[in-house]
């Protein structure tokens, strides 16, 4: 028998434990969550106005979706390179897995909330149980909050943590629609003479129904804090554990009751967690939150906000000093007010507020803030540098170096995020596939039954897989072992400044127009393939009428062609007729191509950045009898060697 982390007898100890241990890591995550959602301290003055600054949680959100603004595709491989199954998982994956773990929202809002989460508390897990959805079961993609999840005392890191487990809180009726379901499926499965395997424990949940527990305050969420929502459930946790066929344990601790045993079919041996890090740290296991850096700058800032809001408001609206006896229900405080006092003993003032920290608050907003703003690398152009920090500026230059600081860093983030979604992508692969038994019809797309084909007409056997005319595919699950491997595409997450990529298609075609030269080297469907690229990065409405196709450009050449008139045979006759001496003459005419040639060809060369050493040869290249044309072909394929 393969050894277990969890049993039957340890797992409640070892559940205490992980709790324990992980609630220490988690402390200052509150504080985290109430700076991410920028919401004010509890500790504000009485007469303060409950406002922030938001700077916190503004960078939080907007570099997430900067970062990443569209899903990546990719690759699945096995170690057989002539399988099927990568071709079937790749469909599968793009076709059922993917629209799956788009319930309760899209997966990129899911995608950005696991980033956001994961800058917020310097993690996040995700969660891919297998489930079932329309009687199919399939992958689902769940962020578990940091309240809920329990990882293995001692590791330097939660992701290498060999057990883990994950809390859950249901209602009765939770409990009451899992029973009908799981009796149901045993009663089809029976009736069918198909396979199925109880994990359930109807005895078990049966007993639970009654469980239901006041959460204590600081295992609420969010929501039920802010909104009063009732905390009570049945609190029921699941430990997980590496290991082939290794089981994962569903208890309820109040009644120590286990309800569930299901053993772990990934072919991997892993957890079904997986781990997305703002920044791995070596000291806490959960990783290095960027509120960590920020926080108390924030909440300084915050502080300050306060107070000068509450100062001016004093300055605007100062106190009223009243000396003698006066009713002071008829007096009146607004613009171009009258009051009569027939008393005149009676003194009425305002009490004076110094206003020097109210004029000096902008400068140190701008300060304050611009720190906080360079601890991240997350540049703000409506902070300009008189405010003191010079690595905020309006100049062309200081922009064009804070997009550099934002690019390295979103880079960084996206880089994160992608060895992320590729271990989340392999792990709901792996479990759609080994979750199947028996066989199945699936409807494949014509590119995807191409592909088993010309596999197939290469001699390869697709084993376990049999498609038909109308490519419908019969696959034996049983058939589909072994590991599947993904790898993301990087290009397919990149994100391309549209504005930035039309300025650089622009100043291309401006090279090509500028240069007669250029013009001549650079093939026709090149500078056709330039243009329709400025088209489709115009962001403007009837684009297909703007694009040009090669039909087109052919059509338009031999129209052109045409279009010439060749020289008749009296011109022809009458320039053969020219007398002998206007030949002479035309012979005698010395020709001196450095003076001709020599400039145009520097200034086109210069136009296009050729360095300087290069336009210096071409003097030389010209007394050695060079055209124009030459010099230029020349040239730019040196260029092309050094750049390769």
């Amino acid at each position: 028998m393969a050894f277990s982390f969890l049993t039957e007898e340890n797992i409640l100890d070892l559940c205490s434990a992980s709790k324990d241990y992980t609630e220490k890591l988690t402390q200052p995550f509150e504080e985290y969550s109430r700076l991410a959602r920028n919401k004010p301290h509890a500790k504000i003055p009485k007469a303060f106005p409950k406002t922030t600054d938001g700077t916190a949680a503004s960078i939080i959100i907007k570099s997430a979706r900067r970062a990443v603004q569209q899903l990546p595709t990719g690759v699945v491989s096995t170690s057989d390179e002539y399988s099927p199954w990568p071709i079937i998982a790749e469909f599968v994956y793009l076709e059922k897995i993917l629209p799956n773990a788009n319930a309760e929202y899209d997966l990129i809002h899911k995608v950005w909330i696991t980033i956001e989460n994961g800058e917020s508390f310097g993690s996040q897990c995700v969660f891919t149980p297998v489930a079932y959805n329309d009687d199919e079961l399939l992958p689902d993609y769940l962020i578990v909050s940091w309240r809920d999840v329990f990882i293995q005392p001692g590791k330097r890191s939660a992701s290498d943590s060999d057990y883990l487990f994950v809390r859950t809180w249901w209602q009765k009726t939770d409990v009451d629609k899992l029973i009908d379901a799981e009796k149901e499926r045993r009663r089809t499965a029976k009736k069918e003479g198909a396979l199925y395997e109880p994990t359930w424990d109807l005895k078990a949940l049966e007993e639970i129904k009654e469980a239901i527990v006041a959460k204590d305050s600081k295992d609420q969420s969010e929501a039920e804090q802010q909104y009063s929502l009732d905390p009570s459930g049945i609190e029921i946790i699941t430990g997980f554990q590496i290991g082939h066929n290794a089981t994962f344990f569903t208890f309820n601790p109040a009644t120590k009751k286990i309800v569930r045993r299901k053993k772990n079919k990934d072919p991997r041996a892993k957890i079904p967690l997986n781990w997305y890090f703002y920044d791995a740290d070596g000291v806490n296991p959960l990783g290095r939150s960027v509120l960590e850096l920020i926080g108390p700058l924030q909440n300084l800032i915050d502080s300050d906000m306060q107070a000068y809001q509450y100062n001016r408001a004093a300055a605007l609206r100062p106190t009223i000093n009243v000396y003698g006896d006066v009713n002071e229900r008829t007096l009146e405080f607004k613009p171009n007010g009258l009051n009569k006092i027939k008393n005149p003993n009676v003194r009425i003032e305002a009490m004076s507020v110094d206003t020097s920290a109210i004029r000096d608050y902008p400068n140190l907003y701008g300060l304050q803030k611009s720190q906080m703003l360079n601890l991240v690398n997350s540049p703000d152009t409506s902070i300009s540098a008189e405010v003191g920090n010079p690595g905020f500026g309006k100049t062309p230059q200081a922009l064009k170096t804070q997009q550099a600081q934002l690019s390295i860093d979103d880079n960084a983030l996206r880089k994160g995020f992608e060895a992320f979604f590729e271990e989340w992508s392999e792990t709901a692969i792996n479990l759609y596939f080994a979750e199947r038994e028996g066989v199945e019809i699936i409807q494949l797309d014509t590119d995807t039954a191409q592909r088993l084909r010309d596999l197939e007409a290469k001699g390869h056997v697709l084993d376990g897989v049999v498609l038909d005319d109308d490519n419908k595919a019969t696959v034996d699950f049983s058939k589909a072992k072994g590991v599947l491997k993904f790898k993301i595409d990087a290009s397919t997450t990149k994100v391309n400044s549209e504005a930035a990529q039309l300025d650089s298609l622009k100043t291309l075609i401006q090279t090509l127009d500028s240069s007669q030269s250029l013009n001549q080297v650079v093939p026709v469907d090149k500078k056709l393939a330039a243009w329709n690229a400025i088209v489709a990065n115009s962001g403007i409405d009837g684009l297909d009428e703007l694009k040009v196709t090669e039909e087109e450009m052919k059509e338009m050449q031999e129209a052109q062609t045409q279009a010439a008139v060749p020289a008749t045979d009296e011109t022809a006759t009458a320039e053969m007729e020219q007398p002998a001496e206007d030949e002479a003459q035309v012979a005698e005419v010395p020709v001196e191509p450095q003076e001709d040639i020599e400039p145009s060809i520097v200034d086109e060369l210069r136009q296009i950045g050729t360095p300087e050493n290069l336009i210096a040869e071409v003097p030389s290249m010209i007394q050695k009898g060079f055209t124009e044309e030459e010099i230029i072909a020349s040239i730019m394929g040196v260029i092309q060697k050094e750049g390769e």
